[in-house]
Protein backbone atom coordinates (compact mmCIF):
# COMPACT_ATOMS: atom_id res chain seq x y z
CA UNK A 1 0.00 0.00 0.00
CA UNK A 2 1.46 3.05 -0.78
CA UNK A 3 2.65 5.33 2.13
CA UNK A 4 1.00 8.64 2.36
CA UNK A 5 2.40 12.35 3.89
CA UNK A 6 0.47 15.61 4.53
CA UNK A 7 0.87 17.94 1.92
CA UNK A 8 2.37 20.33 5.02
CA UNK A 9 5.20 18.85 3.99
CA UNK A 10 6.53 20.69 0.61
CA UNK A 11 5.78 24.07 2.59
CA UNK A 12 8.47 26.12 1.28
CA UNK A 13 8.90 23.79 -2.34
CA UNK A 14 7.48 26.61 -4.61
CA UNK A 15 9.46 29.11 -2.82
CA UNK A 16 12.76 27.40 -3.09
CA UNK A 17 11.97 26.95 -7.07
CA UNK A 18 10.92 30.53 -7.05
CA UNK A 19 13.81 31.36 -5.89
CA UNK A 20 16.11 29.48 -8.79
CA UNK A 21 13.84 30.75 -11.42
CA UNK A 22 12.10 27.46 -12.22
CA UNK A 23 7.95 26.44 -12.39
CA UNK A 24 7.12 24.87 -9.24
CA UNK A 25 3.92 24.18 -10.89
CA UNK A 26 5.14 21.97 -13.85
CA UNK A 27 8.00 19.99 -11.31
CA UNK A 28 4.80 18.68 -8.82
CA UNK A 29 3.03 17.89 -12.50
CA UNK A 30 5.70 15.89 -14.03
CA UNK A 31 5.85 14.48 -9.95
CA UNK A 32 2.14 13.67 -10.77
CA UNK A 33 1.19 15.64 -7.78
CA UNK A 34 -2.03 18.34 -8.59
CA UNK A 35 -0.43 21.91 -7.40
CA UNK A 36 -3.89 22.54 -6.14
CA UNK A 37 -3.35 20.23 -3.54
CA UNK A 38 -0.42 22.52 -1.92
CA UNK A 39 -2.73 25.17 -1.26
CA UNK A 40 -4.80 22.29 0.95
CA UNK A 41 -1.77 21.76 4.29
CA UNK A 42 -4.58 19.01 5.65
CA UNK A 43 -4.80 17.15 2.27
CA UNK A 44 -1.97 14.13 1.48
CA UNK A 45 0.40 13.27 -1.41
CA UNK A 46 2.51 10.18 -1.89
CA UNK A 47 5.92 9.87 0.17
CA UNK A 48 7.35 8.63 -2.18
CA UNK A 49 6.40 11.56 -4.92
CA UNK A 50 7.19 13.88 -2.57
CA UNK A 51 10.62 12.62 -2.05
CA UNK A 52 11.69 12.14 -5.59
CA UNK A 53 10.36 15.94 -6.46
CA UNK A 54 12.71 16.94 -3.99
CA UNK A 55 15.32 15.02 -6.12
CA UNK A 56 14.44 15.76 -9.12
CA UNK A 57 14.57 19.71 -8.28
CA UNK A 58 17.58 19.39 -6.83
CA UNK A 59 19.23 18.09 -9.84
CA UNK A 60 17.16 20.70 -12.45
CA UNK A 61 18.00 23.49 -10.95
CA UNK A 62 21.74 22.15 -9.61
CA UNK A 63 21.33 22.76 -6.24
CA UNK A 64 22.48 20.69 -4.26
CA UNK A 65 21.03 22.06 -0.70
CA UNK A 66 17.73 21.78 -1.86
CA UNK A 67 15.96 19.84 1.45
CA UNK A 68 18.34 22.06 3.64
CA UNK A 69 16.94 25.12 1.75
CA UNK A 70 12.91 24.22 1.81
CA UNK A 71 13.24 23.51 5.57
CA UNK A 72 14.14 26.75 6.49
CA UNK A 73 10.63 27.86 5.56
CA UNK A 74 9.04 25.27 7.65
CA UNK A 75 8.79 24.64 11.93
CA UNK A 76 7.33 22.77 13.96
CA UNK A 77 3.89 23.89 12.84
CA UNK A 78 4.68 21.82 9.68
CA UNK A 79 3.12 18.99 11.87
CA UNK A 80 0.20 21.15 11.76
CA UNK A 81 -2.17 19.82 15.13
CA UNK A 82 1.09 17.75 16.24
CA UNK A 83 2.30 20.82 17.02
CA UNK A 84 -0.52 21.66 19.63
CA UNK A 85 0.21 18.45 21.31
CA UNK A 86 3.65 19.31 21.21
CA UNK A 87 2.87 22.63 23.41
CA UNK A 88 0.59 20.99 25.96
CA UNK A 89 3.79 19.25 27.74
CA UNK A 90 5.80 20.41 30.19
CA UNK A 91 9.35 19.86 29.32
CA UNK A 92 10.97 19.49 26.23
CA UNK A 93 11.58 15.69 26.50
CA UNK A 94 7.64 15.27 27.02
CA UNK A 95 7.06 17.31 24.11
CA UNK A 96 9.21 15.13 21.58
CA UNK A 97 7.81 11.73 22.70
CA UNK A 98 4.36 13.20 21.56
CA UNK A 99 5.07 14.34 18.69
CA UNK A 100 6.96 10.72 17.89
CA UNK A 101 4.20 9.00 19.01
CA UNK A 102 1.84 10.68 16.89
CA UNK A 103 3.91 10.93 13.70
CA UNK A 104 2.63 8.08 11.84
CA UNK A 105 -0.55 10.36 11.63
CA UNK A 106 1.55 12.51 9.82
CA UNK A 107 2.56 10.21 7.71
CA UNK A 108 2.72 6.08 8.09
CA UNK A 109 5.88 5.84 6.38
CA UNK A 110 8.26 7.99 8.45
CA UNK A 111 8.64 7.22 11.79
CA UNK A 112 10.71 9.06 14.27
CA UNK A 113 12.19 8.00 18.03
CA UNK A 114 14.15 9.59 20.86
CA UNK A 115 16.65 7.48 22.02
CA UNK A 116 18.02 9.21 25.44
CA UNK A 117 22.18 8.02 26.14
CA UNK A 118 22.70 6.08 22.64
CA UNK A 119 26.10 8.28 22.92
CA UNK A 120 26.98 8.61 26.70
CA UNK A 121 25.41 11.85 27.71
CA UNK A 122 23.94 12.33 24.31
CA UNK A 123 20.33 11.85 22.66
CA UNK A 124 19.49 10.63 19.41
CA UNK A 125 16.51 12.28 17.60
CA UNK A 126 16.46 9.92 14.92
CA UNK A 127 14.34 9.40 11.53
CA UNK A 128 13.66 6.41 9.10
CA UNK A 129 11.86 5.45 5.96
CA UNK A 130 9.74 2.77 5.56
CA UNK A 131 9.42 3.59 2.26
CA UNK A 132 12.20 2.45 0.29
CA UNK A 133 13.91 4.48 -1.82
CA UNK A 134 17.74 4.99 -2.85
CA UNK A 135 16.28 9.21 -3.73
CA UNK A 136 16.01 10.50 -0.27
CA UNK A 137 18.63 12.29 1.08
CA UNK A 138 16.57 15.75 0.24
CA UNK A 139 13.77 14.71 2.39
CA UNK A 140 15.51 13.80 5.38
CA UNK A 141 17.98 16.17 5.42
CA UNK A 142 15.02 18.43 5.18
CA UNK A 143 13.30 16.59 8.35
CA UNK A 144 16.64 17.21 10.16
CA UNK A 145 16.23 20.84 9.74
CA UNK A 146 12.66 21.16 11.05
CA UNK A 147 13.92 18.70 13.97
CA UNK A 148 16.30 21.48 14.94
CA UNK A 149 14.70 24.60 14.02
CA UNK A 150 11.41 22.16 16.61
CA UNK A 151 14.15 22.24 19.66
CA UNK A 152 15.13 25.85 19.27
CA UNK A 153 11.62 26.24 19.91
CA UNK A 154 10.85 24.08 22.32
CA UNK A 155 14.05 25.12 24.13
CA UNK A 156 14.91 28.15 23.34
CA UNK A 157 17.87 29.80 21.40
CA UNK A 158 20.18 28.17 23.55
CA UNK A 159 20.03 24.96 21.80
CA UNK A 160 23.20 23.95 20.32
CA UNK A 161 22.72 20.45 18.38
CA UNK A 162 26.35 18.18 18.41
CA UNK A 163 26.08 16.65 15.34
CA UNK A 164 24.24 15.44 12.95
CA UNK A 165 24.07 11.53 11.40
CA UNK A 166 23.72 11.21 8.03
CA UNK A 167 22.60 7.44 7.15
CA UNK A 168 23.77 8.65 3.10
CA UNK A 169 26.77 9.58 1.14
CA UNK A 170 26.40 14.00 0.39
CA UNK A 171 28.69 15.70 -2.19
CA UNK A 172 27.95 18.79 0.43
CA UNK A 173 30.60 20.15 2.07
CA UNK A 174 30.61 20.43 6.18
CA UNK A 175 30.43 24.49 5.83
CA UNK A 176 26.67 23.79 4.40
CA UNK A 177 25.93 21.78 7.38
CA UNK A 178 27.62 24.28 9.88
CA UNK A 179 25.31 27.26 7.93
CA UNK A 180 21.89 25.28 8.55
CA UNK A 181 22.72 23.03 11.98
CA UNK A 182 25.97 25.32 13.35
CA UNK A 183 27.30 21.34 13.98
CA UNK A 184 29.43 19.33 12.31
CA UNK A 185 27.94 16.54 9.45
CA UNK A 186 29.04 12.49 9.79
CA UNK A 187 27.96 11.06 6.35
CA UNK A 188 27.17 7.22 5.58
CA UNK A 189 26.20 6.45 8.98
CA UNK A 190 24.19 3.50 10.23
CA UNK A 191 20.77 5.95 11.22
CA UNK A 192 19.81 9.45 10.16
CA UNK A 193 19.54 11.77 13.59
CA UNK A 194 19.81 14.90 15.24
CA UNK A 195 22.73 14.23 18.09
CA UNK A 196 21.90 16.86 21.14
CA UNK A 197 22.66 17.13 25.08
CA UNK A 198 20.88 14.98 27.15
CA UNK A 199 19.78 18.13 29.28
CA UNK A 200 17.90 19.45 26.64
CA UNK A 201 14.96 16.70 27.14
CA UNK A 202 14.77 17.80 30.46
CA UNK A 203 13.70 21.81 29.91
CA UNK A 204 11.13 23.12 30.94
CA UNK A 205 9.30 24.20 27.47
CA UNK A 206 9.73 27.75 26.74
CA UNK A 207 6.13 29.02 26.66
CA UNK A 208 6.57 32.73 26.85
CA UNK A 209 8.46 33.08 23.37
CA UNK A 210 6.47 35.28 20.63
CA UNK A 211 6.74 32.46 18.44
CA UNK A 212 4.85 30.34 20.59
CA UNK A 213 2.13 32.57 20.75
CA UNK A 214 2.35 33.06 16.94
CA UNK A 215 1.46 29.13 16.56
CA UNK A 216 -1.38 29.08 18.77
CA UNK A 217 -2.46 32.12 16.98
CA UNK A 218 -1.57 30.96 13.46
CA UNK A 219 -3.58 27.39 14.78
CA UNK A 220 -6.38 28.87 15.12
CA UNK A 221 -6.80 31.41 12.23
CA UNK A 222 -5.86 28.15 10.01
CA UNK A 223 -8.76 26.08 11.76
CA UNK A 224 -11.15 28.98 11.38
CA UNK A 225 -10.28 31.03 8.85
CA UNK A 226 -13.01 33.60 8.32
CA UNK A 227 -14.45 35.22 11.64
CA UNK A 228 -17.68 36.09 10.53
CA UNK A 229 -18.63 32.69 10.67
CA UNK A 230 -21.33 31.43 13.39
CA UNK A 231 -20.38 29.80 16.34
CA UNK A 232 -20.95 26.32 15.28
CA UNK A 233 -19.52 26.86 12.20
CA UNK A 234 -16.14 27.87 14.30
CA UNK A 235 -16.32 24.73 16.50
CA UNK A 236 -16.82 22.66 13.62
CA UNK A 237 -14.16 24.13 11.52
CA UNK A 238 -11.51 23.57 15.09
CA UNK A 239 -12.73 20.11 16.04
CA UNK A 240 -11.83 18.99 12.26
CA UNK A 241 -8.41 20.75 12.80
CA UNK A 242 -8.37 19.21 16.23
CA UNK A 243 -9.72 15.49 15.60
CA UNK A 244 -5.65 14.00 15.20
CA UNK A 245 -4.75 15.14 18.78
CA UNK A 246 -7.13 13.16 20.66
CA UNK A 247 -7.71 16.55 22.71
CA UNK A 248 -10.71 17.29 20.78
CA UNK A 249 -12.51 18.33 24.02
CA UNK A 250 -15.21 21.07 24.81
CA UNK A 251 -13.13 22.75 27.30
CA UNK A 252 -10.04 22.09 24.96
CA UNK A 253 -11.96 23.98 21.85
CA UNK A 254 -13.46 27.08 24.37
CA UNK A 255 -9.92 28.19 25.08
CA UNK A 256 -9.26 28.01 21.83
CA UNK A 257 -11.95 30.31 21.03
CA UNK A 258 -11.33 32.50 23.54
CA UNK A 259 -14.60 31.85 25.72
CA UNK A 260 -15.48 30.05 28.92
CA UNK A 261 -16.08 26.27 28.20
CA UNK A 262 -19.60 27.11 30.09
CA UNK A 263 -20.42 30.19 27.70
CA UNK A 264 -19.51 27.78 24.63
CA UNK A 265 -22.09 25.60 25.83
CA UNK A 266 -24.97 27.84 26.29
CA UNK A 267 -24.49 29.36 22.92
CA UNK A 268 -24.23 26.08 20.90
CA UNK A 269 -27.53 24.77 22.89
CA UNK A 270 -29.47 28.14 21.59
CA UNK A 271 -28.93 26.89 18.21
CA UNK A 272 -30.13 23.15 19.34
CA UNK A 273 -27.21 21.52 19.36
CA UNK A 274 -24.42 19.53 21.43
CA UNK A 275 -20.77 19.15 21.04
CA UNK A 276 -20.83 15.85 21.77
CA UNK A 277 -23.10 15.31 18.06
CA UNK A 278 -21.22 18.23 16.49
CA UNK A 279 -17.42 15.76 17.08
CA UNK A 280 -19.74 12.87 15.74
CA UNK A 281 -20.34 14.26 12.81
CA UNK A 282 -17.56 16.21 11.71
CA UNK A 283 -15.53 12.75 12.54
CA UNK A 284 -18.22 11.28 9.80
CA UNK A 285 -17.20 13.87 7.37
CA UNK A 286 -13.59 13.65 8.05
CA UNK A 287 -13.97 9.77 7.51
CA UNK A 288 -15.44 9.89 4.28
CA UNK A 289 -12.70 12.63 3.13
CA UNK A 290 -9.81 10.26 3.82
CA UNK A 291 -11.77 7.07 3.13
CA UNK A 292 -11.95 8.44 -0.47
CA UNK A 293 -8.39 8.44 -0.79
CA UNK A 294 -7.82 5.03 -2.26
CA UNK A 295 -4.38 3.99 -0.61
CA UNK A 296 -4.88 5.53 2.86
CA UNK A 297 -4.10 2.57 5.81
CA UNK A 298 -7.91 2.66 7.77
CA UNK A 299 -5.06 2.45 10.82
CA UNK A 300 -3.67 6.65 9.65
CA UNK A 301 -7.39 7.31 9.59
CA UNK A 302 -8.49 5.99 12.47
CA UNK A 303 -5.83 8.25 14.24
CA UNK A 304 -6.57 11.48 12.23
CA UNK A 305 -10.28 11.70 13.02
CA UNK A 306 -9.49 11.19 16.81
CA UNK A 307 -9.81 7.46 17.77
CA UNK A 308 -6.57 5.62 19.54
CA UNK A 309 -7.17 2.54 17.90
CA UNK A 310 -8.89 1.42 14.59
CA UNK A 311 -11.47 -1.01 16.68
CA UNK A 312 -12.71 1.59 17.83
CA UNK A 313 -12.81 3.54 14.25
CA UNK A 314 -14.27 0.43 12.97
CA UNK A 315 -16.80 0.26 15.49
CA UNK A 316 -18.03 4.24 14.52
CA UNK A 317 -17.77 3.15 10.79
CA UNK A 318 -20.53 0.55 11.16
CA UNK A 319 -22.70 2.76 13.24
CA UNK A 320 -22.33 5.59 10.71
CA UNK A 321 -22.74 3.79 7.57
CA UNK A 322 -23.67 0.14 8.52
CA UNK A 323 -20.20 -0.74 6.69
CA UNK A 324 -16.80 -1.78 7.62
CA UNK A 325 -14.38 0.85 6.68
CA UNK A 326 -13.41 -1.56 3.82
CA UNK A 327 -16.72 -1.72 2.66
CA UNK A 328 -17.23 2.01 2.97
CA UNK A 329 -14.32 3.36 1.10
CA UNK A 330 -15.52 0.70 -1.92
CA UNK A 331 -18.56 2.40 -2.03
CA UNK A 332 -16.97 5.70 -2.42
CA UNK A 333 -15.21 4.73 -4.85
CA UNK A 334 -17.44 3.34 -6.89
CA UNK A 335 -19.69 6.29 -6.18
CA UNK A 336 -16.52 8.22 -7.82
CA UNK A 337 -16.50 6.06 -10.82
CA UNK A 338 -20.04 6.77 -11.38
CA UNK A 339 -19.66 10.71 -11.16
CA UNK A 340 -16.69 9.99 -13.99
CA UNK A 341 -18.71 8.14 -16.31
CA UNK A 342 -21.99 10.25 -15.96
CA UNK A 343 -19.79 13.25 -16.56
CA UNK A 344 -18.24 11.81 -19.97
CA UNK A 345 -21.56 11.19 -20.84
CA UNK A 346 -22.78 14.51 -20.46
CA UNK A 347 -19.62 16.12 -22.15
CA UNK A 348 -20.47 14.12 -25.13
CA UNK A 349 -23.96 15.03 -25.09
CA UNK A 350 -23.12 18.49 -25.72
CA UNK A 351 -20.56 18.15 -27.48
CA UNK A 352 -23.52 16.68 -30.35
CA UNK A 353 -25.60 19.38 -29.51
Amino acid sequence: MTSLIRTATLIGFADVVTELDGDPSELLRRAHIDPRKLCDLDGVISLRASMGLLEAAAREYDCPDFGLRMAQYQDLMVLGPLAIVALGEKTVGDALEKITQFMHFHSPGLTAWVERDSEPGLTHLTFALDVHAVERRHFLESALVVANTTMKMLYGEGFRAEKVLLGFDSPLPQSSYHKYFAAPAQVRQKSTALVFANRYLDGTLVRDSARMHDIMAEFVNDAIGDRTMTVTEQVKMLIQSLLPTQRCSLKFVAMQLGINPRTLQRRLAEASLVFEDLLDQVRRERADFYLAEPDMPAAQIAGLVGYSDQSSFNRACRRWFARTPMERRRQLQESIRRDVVHGNAALLTDARD
